[in-house]
């Protein structure tokens, strides 16, 4: 009996008079639609690929295997809003960045099982790195040699290559410039390992003396109270090649706009002690020869050029230059301009000579003027 007939009865009999008894029969409820069943997702990935399955198929569940009790959570968050969306492959390798971007997944596996409904179950597999159980630093006495049990610490050889480095560089600044550092991995237990970071931290190496070769307008003095390294100090490359731009600077404010310094490499010494050595090509001193301001108007021109610190005729000193630059972004905004400063510079080689031009570009409204 149709559904539509029955209520039909039911209805006719409330409103009936004379209507017969009821009938004592059951009432059949109406057939209903099957429910589907939930997708469940497998207990592994599989290993046969069913086939290719067309972009744009529905995604009806997305499954995560094979993370770690404490990975789970965090991994299914990152790619649980694909379910109920179509099947896009750029969509997937973002997943795949983002699941390698949580820095605990050594591999991502991808894989897609079709549905009776047309859809797709869509499965990222994910093998783990081992977690770090004890991280000990052998072999550094000058850091003190330790063992400890870092937190959530995986075995990921990008991580590795950094606690090297950073064991490495920490040797480096005590002047331990031979040192070498290696990463070991030994299994503890099932997804746990105990990493060993080995160091052969050498002599250390100390300036004993500096020296400065080829000197001959510079002063040895100025030369040392340039420097970043110190005599009775650890002998350190990051420092001599901070020293080689710090020495050649000392040399733009002495008018050698064509110096070049070297430092030379010492050679690893028994006893530790370094010699700092540092050759100079001065070569010949410049002075200032014109010094023009422009983008102003002519009137004002005078009045700039009169309130610099450089003059015609004098040594060329870069860091004097630099102060003047300064003054004229300052001299701009005294009076509501901001201003673009471009010093340009024209050398003539035969006579020693450097032309600066001040060029002066207002980025705001406002005149420009003392």
């Amino acid at each position: 009996m149709k559904a539509s007939s029955f209520v039909g009865l039911l209805l006719t009999a409330c409103v009936t008079a004379h209507a017969p008894a009821p009938s004592t029969a059951k009432a059949v409820a109406p057939p209903t639609a099957p429910v589907a069943a939930e997708p469940i997702c497998p207990a592994a990935m599989p290993t046969v690929a069913e086939g290719a399955v067309p972009t744009g198929a529905r995604i009806e569940k997305v499954c995560l295997l094979g993370a770690s009790e404490d990975d789970y959570l965090r991994l299914h968050e990152a790619v649980a809003p694909r379910e109920g969306t179509s099947l896009d492959p750029l969509v997937l390798r973002d997943d795949l960045e983002v699941l390698y971007a949580q820095g605990s997944v050594s591999d991502v596996v991808v894989a897609t099982q079709a549905l009776p409904s047309g859809g797709v179950m869509l499965l990222y597999g994910v093998a783990p790195f081992d977690v770090v159980g004890s991280l000990t630093v052998t072999g550094a006495p000058a850091l003190g040699d330790d063992t400890i049990a870092p937190k959530s610490l995986r075995a990921d050889p990008r991580v590795l290559k950094a606690l090297v480095r950073q064991v490495t560089d920490a040797l480096l600044e005590r002047g331990y410039a031979q040192a070498t550092v290696r990463s070991t991995l030994t299994p503890v237990s099932p997804g746990k390992v105990a990493v060993v970071l080995e160091a052969n931290q050498g002599q250390r190496q100390v300036v004993s003396s500096i020296t400065f070769d080829g000197r001959k307008v510079l002063l040895e003095r100025e030369l040392t109270a340039a420097l970043h390294s110190r005599i009775g100090e650890p002998w350190r490359q990051d420092l001599v090649e901070r020293d080689e731009l710090a020495l050649t600077e000392v040399a733009f404010d002495h008018g050698l706009i064509n110096a070049r310094v070297r430092a030379v490499a010492p050679e690893p010494a028994v006893d530790g002690k370094v010699t700092l050595r540092f050759t100079l090509e001065e070569g010949s001193v410049f002075t200032i020869g014109k010094l023009t301001v422009t983008g102003v108007p002519a009137a004002d021109q005078k009045p700039l050029l009169d309130s610099l610190e450089t003059r015609p005729k004098q040594t060329f000193v870069r860091s004097q230059i630099t102060r003047d630059l300064k003054r004229l972004e300052h001299s701009g905004r005294q009076h509501g301009v901001t201003l673009e400063v471009t010093p340009l510079t024209t050398v003539d080689a035969a006579k020693k000579k450097v032309d600066i031009t001040f060029e002066l570009k207002p980025t705001s409204a406002g005149a420009i003027h003392v």
